[in-house]
């Protein structure tokens, strides 16, 4: 059951009328200035909010030359994972066979068993050795594309942190180059341990310079944004009105004690002109009726 806003009488089911059985106050409209003032305050810091938010979104991804190049290339380094890096494979007679080092070629060996094979004979005492270290080569070459996949993951959402966004897809790409040299060498380190061996093949190929050149580009793209650097343009007020909105929501500023508007710019500065503008033109008018009726009753 409601009551009555102003006086607090609870009202019953009979209580039809707009107005308080008690006081007489307009239940419809009471506190109707107060309520829409507040509203009027939130919905303009919360707007604010919600731009800065997309202005933010479209200069980080499509903000300028540099930030489109880097939304293209940042696939390059997955994209060049598709050139094999060698060839690998077990020499057993149940489960021979031979699969490019390459995400296809790690699939295919997926689905025909060859990994679970991998894992097992690893603990084998007399193919464990080998087998091991061809492990250890696949596992080094996934790392990769680890760092492939989190360029792309940091890419998409640089524009968290414009600034700091550019320095994590640098290091991750730097570390992504790295681990794609580091791998390269330790396949030819695979290469030349299991020449010989019986049981496990590894063929070392120079696939990862493609990787290592896709990393390179990233890294330079977003090295030169970092240096360059860039700021969205922010319509007037906005970032005040952001940062105020925050405050509110925090707990910091309550919005009854924030004026309105809460943050003057021009364009708020040129509807209150032209609000006193026709506040102005309903007065002159008002006084014009007012003279014509004082002169028509000196006339009577």
């Amino acid at each position: 059951m409601n009551q009555c806003p102003k006086c607090g009488k609870r009202l019953r089911l009979i209580n039809v009328s707009q107005f308080c059985p008690r006081c007489g106050v307009n239940l419809r409209f009471y506190g109707f200035r107060e309520t829409f003032e507040r509203e009027a305050k939130q919905a303009e810091l919360s707007q604010a909010a919600v731009h800065v938010k997309i202005k933010r979104l479209k200069a980080a991804l499509v903000g300028s030359p540099l930030a489109i190049a880097r939304l293209c290339v940042m696939i390059l380094p997955l994209v060049s994972l598709l050139v094999p890096a060698g060839a690998f494979g077990l020499k057993t007679p149940m489960l021979g066979g031979e699969y490019a080092l390459s995400p296809l070629g790690l699939f295919g060996a997926f689905t025909d068993g060859r990994v679970n094979a991998l894992l097992t004979l690893a603990n084998d005492p007399i193919a464990g050795a080998d087998v091991t270290a061809l492990r250890n080569a696949v596992f080094v070459y996934l790392v990769p594309a680890v760092f492939a996949l989190l360029t792309i993951v940091t890419t998409l959402l640089c524009f968290v942190s414009i600034r700091r966004m550019q320095k994590v897809i640098c290091t991750v790409s730097g570390l992504g180059f790295l681990s794609a040299l580091v791998s390269m060498l330790f396949s030819f380190f695979t290469d030349t341990k299991l020449r010989e061996s019986p049981y496990a093949a590894f063929d070392a190929g120079v696939g990862l310079l493609a990787c290592m050149l896709a990393f390179a580009v990233v890294f330079a793209i977003n090295f030169m944004l970092e240096s360059r650097g860039f700021d969205p343009d922010y319509a007037e007020g906005m970032l005040e009105r952001t940062a105020i909105w925050h405050d509110v929501k925090a707990g910091k500023i309550k919005l009854e004690d924030l004026p309105q508007p809460v943050v003057e710019t021009e364009e708020t500065r040129k509807i209150e002109r032209e609000i006193e503008k026709q506040k102005a033109a309903l007065a002159g008018a008002a006084d014009n009726e007012t003279v014509e009726s004082e002169v028509k009753a000196d006339e009577e």
